[in-house]
Parts: C-alpha cells; sequence; structure tokens
C-alpha cells in the first residue's frame, strides 16, 4: 500500500536537520539481511546508522543510508516497484510488502538542497509487528484507524507520528496549532501558511507538517527533547 510523501519543498531543510539531530549519535548494529537490504546493496549507498527502537508499539530497527548518485532515487523506486512517475521532487514514501521485507521506507531526495548534498534513505523494520500508536499527550489524539505509523526512541527522547486528517493541509496544522498553544507551545515559525510549523516549551520542540491527499491531508508531527 502506497502513502503520499509527507515532505514538502518548504520544509525539507528542517525534516533533514531533525533527521541529522535525532540519529547522529546512534549506535551500529550488524545489518540483518533481508530483501531490501539486498537492494540497498546493490545501489550507491551507504549505511549511516543504525538503531533499535519502539515501531508502532512493537520493537523494530531504524537503517539510515546515504546514496551518492543522484538517480539513485528513481533506481530505487524501479527495485521495489514503486512507479518513478509518482516521485516527487522531494522523494517518496511507501510501505513495502512481506516479499520485499516489509516495513516502512521514506526516500528523500535533497537535490534541491544545493550540490555535494546526498539522497537520503530511512528504513523502519517491525512495522507490521504492532499498531500504530499515538505519542502526543498534549494534543488530542485522532481515531485509532486514522494513525498511519508511529515511532519511539525513549533512549534519545524523540517521537514521531503520521495520521490522517480530513482537512486541507492549512485547517490540519491549524487544529495542531491551537491545541498546542492552549498547551503553553510557543509557534516559532513565522507566518500561518506553512506547510511546516515549528513549536517549542522549555526543552522540547515539535515539527507539524501536512500535504494534501486525495481524502484530506497526511499529518506527521515530530517530537524531540
Amino acid at each position: 500500500m502506497l502513502y503520499s510523501f509527507f515532505l514538502t519543498k518548504r520544509n525539507i531543510v528542517v525534516v533533514l536537520f531533525m533527521i541529522t539531530m535525532l540519529f547522529a549519535s546512534a549506535a551500529v548494529f550488524v545489518k540483518a539481511k533481508g530483501s531490501i537490504f539486498n537492494v540497498m546493496d546493490k545501489l550507491a549507498t551507504k549505511l549511516e546508522y543504525t538503531s533499535e527502537l519502539e515501531v508502532n508499539g512493537s520493537p523494530g530497527v531504524v537503517y539510515v543510508y546515504t546514496m551518492y548518485d543522484f538517480n539513485a532515487i528513481e533506481r530505487l523506486a524501479k527495485h521495489i516497484g514503486y512507479d518513478p512517475a509518482n516521485i516527487s521532487e522531494d522523494g517518496f514514501r511507501v510501505k513495502l510488502d512481506e516479499k520485499q521485507g516489509g516495513g516502512m521506507l521514506f526516500a528523500i531526495s535533497s537535490n534541491k538542497l544545493g550540490e555535494g548534498s546526498a539522497p537520503l534513505v530511512l528504513y523502519f523494520s517491525g512495522v507490521e509487528k504492532g499498531t500504530p500508536q499515538w505519542l502526543f499527550p498534549e494534543l488530542p489524539a485522532p481515531e485509532p484507524t486514522a494513525i498511519q505509523f508511529s515511532v519511539k526512541d525513549t533512549s534519545r527522547k524523540m517521537t514521531m507520528c503520521t495520521y490522517i486528517d480530513n482537512g486541507t493541509p492549512a485547517q490540519a496544522i491549524d487544529g495542531v496549532r491551537l491545541a498546542l498553544l492552549t498547551d503553553g507551545w510557543d509557534c516559532v515559525t513565522p507566518g500561518t501558511q506553512s506547510t511546516g510549523v515549528f513549536f517549542a516549551k522549555e526543552d522540547s520542540v515539535i515539527l507539524v507538517s501536512a500535504t494534501s491527499t486525495s481524502n484530506g491531508s497526511t499529518v506527521l508531527i515530530m517530537k524531540k527533547k
């Protein structure tokens, strides 16, 4: 099953910064073998980090790769059966089937960030073993069926969820904005039309991102202490 990619041109830089901050100190483990790993081995990639964490409420692992060939995003899509015509300027996101090893794959194209920047791939294993969890007590929880994906890394005090909202991206972000402001958070992103908005409270930061889908919006929330 394919999902719309959560990044937009406006917020790819801040998302890449958050990813770097979250995984920069990750411990490296022995790489497990499976079909998606075989695909990554065939491409011009480097395994930068792996880290054990909680994916959809169950034990999982994140694998963070860099890709040295800008065309590797398209070649990766072809290898896993994702139509390259559906790749946005920022990349794509796909839930892999059992033959591919399962899990969730985020392919982030950074071609727009300037010469010398490398595309990034995040692969989360263990997605099928659990149920997506709502990890933000400061916000009203969506309907359980609307939550698509959740990640919790207790050691690095990081949480992330994606979910479906029936409204437009602006309406979805406004709803989160109101709830966070009511809870004492400060919005630190200027303007009101951004599709990627930062909030801060004490020693914590939350990023909220939304993009339109055929049925409303896909919303990503990421929190780091």
